[in-house]
C-alpha cells in the first residue's frame, strides 16, 4: 500500500470517528420522568425551558401524630401548607 494511499485512509477513518463521536455525544438522556428514593416518588416535568419537581407519593404520608405531612421547608409559605 502506498503512502499516500495509507494517509488517505487515516483520513477518512479519523472523520468517521469523530463523526460517530459527535453523534454519540448528541444522545443525551432527559431526567423527566418519575423517580424514587426510600422516601418518595418524584416527578421531573420541563415547563417554560426549566426543570420542575414535585411529589407523586410519599411511603409515610402522615406524621407520627397522624397528621398530613406538609412542606413545612418551602420559603414559599403559600406552598407550606399544601400536602
Amino acid at each position: 500500500m502506498s503512502t499516500p494511499r495509507l494517509a488517505l485512509y487515516l483520513v477518512i477513518f479519523a472523520s468517521c470517528a469523530s463523526g460517530a463521536t459527535s453523534i454519540r455525544a448528541a444522545e443525551t438522556t432527559s431526567p423527566t420522568g418519575l423517580w424514587k428514593n426510600e422516601d418518595a416518588t418524584f416527578e421531573i416535568f420541563e415547563s417554560g425551558g426549566k426543570l420542575g419537581a414535585r411529589i407523586v407519593s410519599l411511603r409515610e404520608p402522615k406524621t407520627p401524630e397522624g397528621k398530613e405531612k406538609t412542606d413545612i421547608h418551602n420559603p414559599d409559605r403559600s406552598k407550606k401548607k399544601k400536602g
